[in-house]
């Protein structure tokens, strides 16, 4: 007998065993290998669905913080220029607002001088008057004595007229 060509007895039984071996596996062992199989090629495909949806998610997630990022510098460039606009509005505002105070604290000092000069033009003139009343009544106490002394005077005062 020889090694490498087996006897008909042995052939036919390692067939038959095969064969029996073949049948139990196809009707016990195969589909639950094919069950075990599907299963984790189902589990696999899902697994790669969920990672796909993931990485999907992600993307998407990440254009949302982009965007939102975007927006957000761009809501704070309008804060921004809003408080700009709102700093020149509020400074050029206090400059009028100065400006007009300072103008009506010069127009109540001219309107306070202009009453003080007045006051005072009234009160030199009262003294004037007074004086002018007094030399008047002095005078006319002198030149109601004497006709000579009244040409004089009247004169003298319309010397002081020219």
């Amino acid at each position: 007998m020889s090694l490498f060509t087996p006897d008909f007895g042995l052939l036919f039984w390692m067939v038959l065993c095969f064969g029996i071996v073949l049948a139990v596996l196809a009707k016990w062992g195969f589909p639950v290998i094919l069950q075990a199989v599907n299963s984790r090629k189902a589990f696999i495909e899902e697994s790669m669905e969920q990672a796909r949806n993931a990485r999907e998610s992600l993307a998407d997630l990440e254009q949302q913080r982009l965007a939102t990022i975007q927006k957000a510098r761009e809501e704070s460039m309008q804060i921004l220029k809003e408080a700009q606009l709102q700093k020149a509005q509020i400074l050029a505002q206090a400059k009028d607002e100065a400006q007009q105070l300072g103008q009506r604290m010069i127009e109540d000092t001219k309107a306070e001088l202009s009453r003080q000069r007045a006051q005072v033009v009234k009160e030199m003139r009262q003294q004037t008057i007074d004086m002018a009343l007094k030399i008047a009544a002095g005078v006319m106490k002198e030149e109601l004595k004497d006709q000579e002394a009244q040409r004089k005077t009247i004169e003298r005062a319309l010397d002081m007229a020219h």
